[in-house]
Parts: C-alpha cells; sequence; structure tokens
C-alpha cells in the first residue's frame, strides 16, 4: 500500500504538462482527466484543492502534496473498511464502509461530507468490476475506484467543521 514514489509523481506531472512550463493549467488537467474518464467537475475539483497559493495553476509540489494527501485519505478509509485486516474490501465491507464514510469538502469551512447514494452506488460497481479474486479488491483497485471523486459526487453532512477517526468500523466525530 505504498505511496507513488516522487519519481512517478513527476512522471505523472510531466504527462498532463502539455506545455512544459512546468505547472499545470485548467485545460491540461481537464484533457488529462477526459482522457481517463474523470468526471467533468474532476479538474476544477482538484485545481481548487491542491491550488495552495492561488495562482489557479498547480505547481509540482502542490501536485505532489495534493496527491499525498488524497491517497491517505483513500489508505485510511481503505484500513477503516478492511474490517477483517486481510488486505481486501469484500462486497459487504464496501457497502458498509461507503455508507459511513466521509471526506472534507474544499473551500473555506471545509464541510464534512458523505457521497450520495448515487456515487455509492458507482463506486461498488467500479470496485467490485475491478475484482480479482473472491476476497474483494486490493487497496490499488479501491484507489483507482475513489480518486475521481468529484464535489458533486458529495453531499454535505455536517454544517460544522469536524475531525472524523475510525473506530471498529464506524466513524467517531470530535469537534474540531
Amino acid at each position: 500500500m505504498a505511496r507513488l514514489s516522487d519519481a512517478e509523481n513527476d512522471q505523472n506531472f510531466r504527462e498532463i504538462d502539455a506545455n512544459s512550463d512546468g505547472f499545470l493549467s485548467p485545460a491540461e488537467l481537464s484533457r488529462f482527466a477526459s482522457r481517463f474518464g474523470c468526471p467533468p467537475a474532476f479538474a476544477a475539483d482538484f485545481i481548487r484543492a491542491a491550488d495552495r497559493n492561488g495562482d489557479g495553476r498547480i505547481s509540482s509540489s502542490e501536485f505532489e502534496a495534493a496527491l499525498h494527501a488524497r491517497q491517505q485519505q483513500l489508505l485510511e478509509a481503505f484500513s477503516g473498511m478492511d474490517a477483517d485486516g486481510d488486505g481486501f474490501v469484500s462486497s459487504q465491507e464496501l457497502r458498509t464502509g461507503l455508507e459511513v464514510m466521509v471526506v472534507y469538502g474544499h473551500g473555506p469551512f471545509n464541510l464534512m461530507k458523505a457521497l450520495t447514494p448515487a456515487a455509492r452506488d458507482a463506486v461498488v460497481e467500479a470496485v467490485e468490476g475491478e475484482a480479482e479474486n473472491a476476497a474483494g479488491v486490493d487497496f490499488k483497485a479501491f484507489k483507482r475506484a475513489l480518486f475521481v471523486i468529484s464535489e458533486h459526487d458529495l453531499k454535505t453532512v455536517s454544517p460544522y467543521r469536524m475531525k472524523a477517526h475510525w473506530n471498529n468500523g464506524s466513524i467517531d466525530h470530535i469537534a474540531a
């Protein structure tokens, strides 16, 4: 369950940076996202999340930080859903986990959000389609299915800024 290496991040960044100016523009991210079947909102959501200095484009350091943060969120979710600790998430573990999984939305209020029912169904279908054995899916397949979740796939579940963590398959909410 290792994160992408710096070399892999650099290679991915260079592949997306079509004009080789050292930054990812909204247009470059949109072209990349559409090539891989990502939702149309993915590029705008990614820029909103990754653009730390507000210049409307993504530097390589912002890109790497955003990828690392997203992968860490997914790893925590996967580990929380893998109730039996076998390194695979079964269909039942996935369905149960997606019911209680929350993510932080982007923006000034950092609202706690959950997947919409339609997004949950789409993720289950995508992940189950990648299952290579009866035990379920590994982190790699899980990450592919959930990495491109957009803001449009989320609904607000808390109007307050909160932290959440996994505790035996459920989420404990702690006010920040």
